[in-house]
């Protein structure tokens, strides 16, 4: 899963560039928007337990077709962190 996040990631930013631009002043929103837009965008098949395995099964083509949030909609979540999966 980690190399198609990763490579999912890579034309992500290259599909929106400097556009991205709009979360220059708080660096920690651009990757709270992409994983913002792989959340809403994931595909969860019937019976998917989202508490088990997480938002769903990523679609690259609406994660790259998902317009940019807006800085506001972020929330920066330090309980995010890796420990949680310890």
């Amino acid at each position: 899963a980690t190399a198609h996040i990763s490579g999912i990631a890579c034309l992500w930013l290259a599909r929106w560039g400097a556009a991205l631009d709009l979360y220059k002043d708080e660096p920690w929103q651009r990757v709270e928007a992409f994983r913002h837009i792989i959340e809403k965008t994931a595909f969860v098949p019937p019976g998917w337990n989202t508490k088990q395995f997480g938002a769903g099964i990523i679609n690259a083509e609406a994660v790259l077709q998902a317009p940019l949030p807006a800085p506001s909609q972020l929330k920066y979540e330090t309980d995010r962190a890796v420990d949680d999966l310890v």
